[in-house]
């Protein structure tokens, strides 16, 4: 229109900028002309031209293109050609903000209630402008269970895969997603809690495949395990050391239990329920060589727990299993396997730590207690519970698949069932419940049973307690009596027994003790050692304070405490008994006669008494009582509603206490 100081209406072309800061992120360029453009940035600084569109094509209609400048200052330029009719263009930009998970707190762990708290933590972060608050959806998942396992406390209703919503406020370039672990008494292996940020137009995501930093690995507390320390007692520290299945120079460890609920859970292995990743692969490989153990053994493994648990301060508690969760101790059958077979709570991360693996019994073979199977079924058990050999039986073989045991271990003499269910040494296998030296060690590890109260307890023990089984008594109590008169098999009864009261002492038949003859299993020492076949031992830590003998002969050998021995009534035979280290605070009740009823003697320092048979007795019975002649420690024998010593050729009245 030939006015200079306007366009033409038709065929131009305008260029024009504007200066601009840019952070380095991405941002989305949004242009529209109705002919054609073009869009580039200059790097004021650098000098440097940047093509934000094809700058060997002009642009037509709409377009939203999405560009990284670097971070600086730019001459923003636009490029406008016009053809023909009417003319317009628009231009805008916007920062797109990135946003990203990275999991800053990524080892949880469940705590004992009481504790402090080990919670994971994910920062949600965003890249780019911080003017406006930034809602951003996100879902959970991964191997833990949310609501089980876990809360998010951002979501604490959310359930298993649930989205959760959290806001990154104004000025503010990230958020937490804090989750909280929840506690409970299943073992479990490593967990894992994967955050995803869900698409939004809103914002851009990276490549999700890349994130390898935005997983929270939660540790389970019932496969956490406790150095222990030493005892000083050769006794216990023999089955404290190490096992020949862990590297050398790796001690055993014990389960770490909560301090509140003392409570270690144990589960039967169920078929499609959890399988064990990585192969753990021991000697021999129990791997898809188990199955399910029979109900009746099941009861056997509940009984052997309910012992175990009156000398210790654990609970069992049985859970059942799933496809991600087992308990601490879980009991399965091997199916291949030539023995039985147990793995300790280990120092490394071997995942059947605590597991027990049963060999298949035979068509006739018992489970119950008195059988071998039941003696390993004890035995394995305290193997996962933190216990070893007591010797040397894990010889290194030639391919160093299997370690040698180290120490330390016991003496030959002392390495036998009377000790130690954890020995090779048993002759028969009777043993019932774990032995002194056993009770000793997991005492050492968890702690001793604390029974309340101070109420005498009594415990009575028939023929075949004594006589087909070796087991236990452990009652930290004191007044603890013990009442042998079921002993007693009737008139015909020839059966002598031998009673040692003293801690580690034990009850048996005479003609058991020491009847089993055993060679070292370990091959350190030479032969032959003996030990007891049947019997009740004396825990450590049990005082007898009572004793009502069994009217067949015995030798009682006291302990050091005051004792009441009595068992002698009249007009029942009670056999002919020998008392050994009696003290002035024992008494011998024969309340049951008269002094005429009984006659005494003496074979050198040992008091010879006889109580005369008469008219209601079967037959006569006799008491010797040891070493009693010129004591300075003189028990004394209460015979009708008087206590009596005897001194020099008679008796002469003694005080009540």
């Amino acid at each position: 229109n030939k006015d200079g100081a306007r366009l033409p209406n038709d065929y131009f072309a305008v260029r024009a900028y504007t200066i601009a800061e840019f952070t380095g992120n991405t941002y989305k360029f949004q242009a529209k002309g109705d002919e054609g453009f073009q869009l580039f940035a200059k790097d004021r600084n650098t000098g440097k031209w940047f093509y934000i569109t094809n700058k060997d094509s002009w642009q037509t209609g709409e377009i939203n293109q999405e560009f990284v400048l670097p971070k600086g200052t730019y001459d923003l330029h636009f490029q406008l050609y016009e053809k023909t009719g009417n003319s317009n263009f628009d231009l805008s930009w916007e920062e797109i903000q990135l946003v990203s998970v990275k999991a800053t707190d990524s080892k949880a762990a469940e705590t004992w209630v009481g504790a402090a708290k080990d919670s994971g933590t994910f920062t949600i972060i965003r890249e780019g402008g911080t003017a406006t608050a930034l809602e951003v959806e996100y879902v959970l998942t991964g191997t833990a269970r949310q609501g089980i396992d876990y809360r998010d406390l951002n979501n604490p209703n959310g359930e298993k895969d649930k989205t959760g919503k959290i806001t990154i406020p104004i000025g503010q370039s990230s958020a937490f997603v804090t989750i909280d672990i929840i506690d409970d008494i299943i073992a479990e292996s490593v967990e894992k809690i994967k955050l995803e940020v869900k698409f939004s137009n809103n914002y851009q995501l990276p490549n999700q495949d890349k994130l390898v930093d935005n997983l929270i690995e939660i540790a389970d507390n019932e496969h956490q395990k406790i150095l222990f320390s030493e005892s000083d007692n050769e006794n216990i520290d023999a089955l404290l050391g190490r096992n020949g299945q862990l590297l050398p120079n790796q001690k055993l460890n014990r389960w770490d239990i909560d301090p509140n609920t003392r409570t270690i859970s144990y589960s039967f292995y169920k078929q499609g329920a959890w399988e064990y990743e990585p192969d753990p692969k021991p000697k021999p490989d129990p791997k898809n060589n188990y199955s399910e153990l029979s109900l009746d053994v099941q009861n056997q493994v509940e009984k052997v727990l309910k012992n175990i648990s009156q000398y210790i301060n654990v609970n069992f508690k049985k859970v059942e299993e799933d496809y991600e969760s087992c308990g601490t101790l879980r009991y399965s059958q091997a199916d291949k396997n030539k023995f039985h077979l147990a793995f300790t709570p280990e120092q490394n991360e071997v995942e059947p730590s605590g597991d027990v693996f049963m060999k298949p019994y035979g068509f006739l073979e018992k489970v119950d207690p008195g059988a071998y199977y039941y003696h390993a079924l004890v035995h394995e058990t305290l193997h996962a519970l933190g216990l070893k050999h007591t010797g040397n039986y894990n010889a290194e073989n030639k391919d160093k698949s299997e370690k040698a045991a180290s120490g330390p271990f016991l003496t030959a003499g002392k390495d036998n069932v009377d000790n130690t269910i954890m020995t090779y040494n048993f002759g028969e296998a009777a043993n019932i419940t774990p032995m002194p030296y056993d009770i000793q060690a997991l005492q050492h590890l968890y702690g001793a049973r604390i029974i309340s109260g101070e109420t005498p307890t009594n415990y009575s023990y028939s023929k075949d307690d004594i006589s087909k089984y070796r087991q236990t008594l452990w009652d930290p109590r004191k007044g603890v009596s013990l009442d042998l008169s079921k002993l007693h098999g009737g008139p015909f009864d020839i059966d002598r027994y031998r009673i040692d009261l003293k801690e580690g002492g034990i009850i048996s038949k005479i003609a058991d003790y020491n009847a089993m003859t055993y060679f070292d299993s370990s091959k350190k020492e030479p032969g032959p050692f003996t030990a007891t076949q049947f019997g009740l031992s004396i825990a450590y830590g049990t005082i007898i304070k009572n004793l009502v003998t069994s009217r067949c002969d015995d030798i009682v050998i006291s302990n050091k405490e005051s004792h009441v021995f009595s068992g002698y009534i009249r007009g029942k035979s009670c056999g002919n008994d020998e008392y050994i280290d009696t003290n002035s605070g024992d008494v011998l009740d024969l309340s049951s006669y008269d002094v005429d009823s009984i006659t005494s003697g003496s074979i050198g320092n040992d008091l010879y008494l006889t109580i005369k048979k008469d008219l209601f007795d079967i037959g006569n019975s006799s008491i010797t009582l040891k070493n009693y002649i010129g004591s300075t420690s003189l028990m004394r024998i209460k015979v009708g509603n008087q206590y009596y010593r005897y001194i020099k050729d008679g008796f002469y009245i003694a005080p009540s206490a």
